[in-house]
């Protein structure tokens, strides 16, 4: 059975990112923030990871698109590294 793929809605800001986690099953809905570094990102993706083991994780961006395709390219290499 595919399970529905977890979904994060992120507003890019300058200093920490408000984000908000559904995961697709209705089971959890949580607010939260995540720092503007490269290090807290990282960190918070991996952290997404752990939790979420088998299952698409989508983050929808409200920014420009230029700033989306940078962050898809950060996504995609650190995926290529485990």
């Amino acid at each position: 059975m595919q399970l529905n793929p977890v979904v994060v809605g992120m507003d890019w800001a300058d200093e920490k990112h408000a984000i908000f986690l559904l995961d697709g099953e209705n089971r959890i809905r949580e607010p939260g923030e995540v720092e503007q570094t490269p290090e807290a990102l990282a960190e918070w993706v991996t952290s997404l990871r752990k939790r979420f083991p088998d299952r698409s994780i989508a983050i929808c961006l409200e920014q420009s698109s230029t700033l989306a395709d940078r962050v898809e390219i950060r996504f995609r290499e650190g995926m290529d590294k485990e």
